[in-house]
């Protein structure tokens, strides 16, 4: 049976504050505040976990905080991330109930070796088969290779793997080369991909087509609350939603529900439309949770019926 691997290199411990005004030089009563044990991969595996899916979740991890992060595994996740010296990241996130908008600051955590990504090459060459979805998600950590992505890209194609990259920088930039199956960069990562402001939609379309010309299957570009762009060879969906039916707690991991939704769907058959679907479906219902990645099943199937898909006709 084809297997869904996640790989998280720069996996972080995300400490999320709720208040209400965010002052300077000022005592602030926080409203909530709780830690959760993330990297982008790890978030899609939650979310993938959420629809009843079961997920390897491969990675790096600040030997330090190994033990707290192996608390992880349970029946639909099999968390085998490898332990390097140094200290995983701690990341915060304030977000103003007052106004809506979120603040993130991010640190620097371990750095990885050589010896280290060859372990994890080594990990992953025995587990992958062909028709396994691996999903590379995140910052490339201190250390690791710029081309570390297109490398493992590459061993997936070897092992007939299909392969999802979700990155930024460097990591992205390299990782495009290897043509993974689907990319999911926002609007921001792609404008560099472009290396140029892409000013309205045609702009957004003309580049995603660029790099499936290039290999890559699948571009799903992000774009907030502008909604979703995904754009094959043969076909460009749009998928907004009007209204979000909930009070928004965070918009953070939102993009990485997106990905669980897709890979999900992908799983099940249909089409492309279906699956830009169900993967905004569950980006919306992230919204509904502190936790990135979270949300519910029942969410996702009151919001697919809200969810506007158009197909553009270039």
């Amino acid at each position: 049976m084809a297997k869904i691997v996640t790989v998280t290199l720069n996996t972080a411990i995300d400490h999320c504050i709720a208040l209400r005004g965010l002052g300077i030089e000022e005592t602030i009563q926080a409203e909530s505040s709780a830690e959760y044990l993330c990297g982008k991969g790890l978030n899609v595996a939650r979310g993938l976990a959420a629809l009843d899916a079961q997920v390897h979740c491969l990675g790096f991890v600040g030997e330090q905080s190994a033990a707290r992060f192996q608390q992880l595994d349970t029946p639909g996740l099999d968390v085998d991330l490898l332990a390097v010296a140094g200290t995983t990241r701690s990341n915060i996130t304030l977000f103003d109930r007052s106004t809506g908008s979120e603040t993130h600051i991010r640190t620097s955590g371990y750095s990885v070796l050589q010896k280290d990504c060859d372990r994890l090459t080594d990990q992953m060459n025995c587990l992958l088969s062909a028709g396994d979805m691996v999903v590379f998600s995140g910052s490339l950590p201190p250390g690791a290779p710029v081309d570390f992505y297109q490398s493992l890209i590459n061993l997936c194609h070897s092992k007939g793997a299909k392969s999802v990259l979700d990155s930024s920088g460097e990591g992205l930039r390299h990782g495009v080369d290897a043509a993974p199956w689907l990319i999911k960069p926002n609007l921001a990562e792609l404008e560099t991909l472009a290396g140029k402001a892409l000013e309205d939609e045609p702009a957004i379309i003309n580049q995603a087509k660029h790099l499936t010309s290039q290999g890559c299957q699948w571009v799903v570009v992000s774009r907030g609350a502008e909604g979703v762009l995904a754009v094959s060879r043969e076909h460009c969906w749009k998928a907004t939603v009007s209204s979000v039916p909930g009070q928004i707690m965070t918009h953070v991991g939102c993009g990485d529900a997106l990905v669980a939704g897709w890979v999900y769907a992908t799983l099940r058959a249909g089409q492309g439309e279906n699956w830009v679907q169900y993967g905004v479906a569950c980006a919306v219902a992230n919204l509904f949770y502190h936790e990135p990645g979270r949300f519910s099943q029942r969410d996702v199937d009151r919001l697919l019926p809200l969810i506007d898909i158009t197909k553009i006709v270039e």
